[in-house]
């Protein structure tokens, strides 16, 4: 939504603003920060750590 600008980017603003409770300039930062590959492999191999069942 955020990237696509206009409208949408405006109404992303303003559900980051209320759910987070910042700034607009804070809200800005937090969709402009995005995950490098290495940030995103390593959410992958915690997300897919924690899918696994233990073993009886």
């Amino acid at each position: 939504m955020y990237h696509s600008g206009g409208q949408h980017q405006k109404g992303a603003i303003t559900l980051v603003c209320l759910s987070q409770k910042c700034s607009v300039d804070e809200a800005h930062a937090i969709f402009k920060k995005r995950p490098t590959r290495q940030e995103m492999n390593q959410m992958a191999a915690q997300q897919a750590r924690g899918q696994k069942r233990p073993h009886r």
